[in-house]
């Protein structure tokens, strides 16, 4: 972990509630949730040398696109932490997203694609519902130079309206999840009414 970037982040966040691999409370069932993910690029010296985490990059497999999607809040505490981040120099925006989605079960949900607008950032967030809320995060920052990749593959249990940080020396993300309310059932369709007619 690198410990300037955690310094940032908890003096930043410390309104919010900034976790670190933990144990989730169980949820309640489906519910309707925002998800807002930010990434990063970590440029800070002394990162660089022949470190294990450097590896080929991998494809995603089945994956969707966020639909449909929102412009993360300006004023948003993610949008904050962005900005402050750029501000100090060593670190670089790769891909800031927001979007609604349902607390499906996994094998009712296909991982959503995460890219940077260049595509040197590319991989995946899974969000689903199983007793708990979990996010999968699956990402690949691929050097423009050297042709090396950097992964970054957790899995976490979370709980709405809690700030997630996923670390990695070359990479970070920070993942909120935020419920909104149930989803709306489909209303079943209307059967057609038949008509009796009278006996005689």
């Amino acid at each position: 972990m690198a410990g300037k970037t955690v310094k940032i982040l908890s003096t930043l966040l410390a309104a919010a509630v900034l976790t670190l691999p933990a144990l989730a409370w169980p949820a309640t069932g489906p519910t309707l949730y925002d998800i807002e993910v930010l990434v990063f690029e970590n440029r800070q010296p002394g990162l660089e040398g022949g470190e294990t985490w450097k590896e080929p990059r991998k494809e995603p497999g089945d994956t969707e696109t966020a639909s449909p999607e929102s412009a993360p809040e300006p004023n948003s505490t993610l949008s904050k932490a962005a900005a402050e981040l750029v501000r100090g120099g060593q670190h670089r925006m790769l891909a800031h997203k927001r979007w609604q989605q349902n607390a499906d079960a996994k094998s009712g949900t296909t991982p959503l694609r995460l890219q940077s607008p260049g595509q040197e950032l590319d991989g995946t967030l899974r969000f689903y519902f199983s007793r708990f809320l979990h996010v999968e995060l699956n990402l690949t920052l691929q050097e423009t130079a050297g042709g090396m990749a950097y992964q970054l593959a957790e899995h976490r249990r979370v709980r709405p309206q809690e700030i997630y940080y996923f670390d990695h020396p070359k990479l970070g993300a920070l993942v909120r999840i935020t419920a909104v309310g149930k989803p709306e059932k489909p209303k079943p369709a209307k059967q057609p009414v038949k008509k009796v007619k009278p006996s005689r």
